[in-house]
């Protein structure tokens, strides 16, 4: 009878191991997702941030090319794709057609390549700005 009693309490013994064993698997899993999840922050907020800085000096460089149109007299303009000044990896286009400008800028972003366009209406005035008819 000692030895059924024995043998029954090596077998429950035996399943609550295996059974901890498994909990433990279990946890070990879950903090490793965790710990990989938490290690891709930082990664991810220095790809955001260097990818915000490269549209901030596109920003840049298109409204300065808008203020280069507005300043030129000329009616219709239209310049070829071309690196922009102290910018060698941008890329800037720009047309102006009937008082409405238009500038394309692109770069070799963290993602893949990258552009931003803005449009304009040119000011009737802007020959004012030029210093004409003053």
């Amino acid at each position: 009878m000692n030895s059924l009693r024995t043998r029954v309490n090596q077998l429950r013994r035996a399943g609550r191991e295996a059974y901890s064993l498994v909990e433990t698997l279990i946890a070990l899993i879950i903090l490793s997702t965790a710990i990989f999840a938490i290690a891709g922050v930082p990664i991810m907020a220095t790809k955001l941030a260097l990818q915000s800085n490269s549209r901030e000096k596109a920003v840049f460089i298109a409204t300065m090319e808008l203020e280069e149109l507005e300043a030129d007299s000329s009616t219709t303009v239209s310049r070829p794709r071309r690196a922009a000044l102290n910018y060698p990896d941008y890329f800037v286009q720009s047309t102006k057609d009937s008082g409405m400008a238009e500038v394309v800028v692109d770069w070799a972003g963290t993602s893949g390549k990258s552009t931003l366009t803005l449009v304009r209406d040119m000011s009737a005035f802007s020959h004012n700005t030029r210093g004409e008819g003053l």
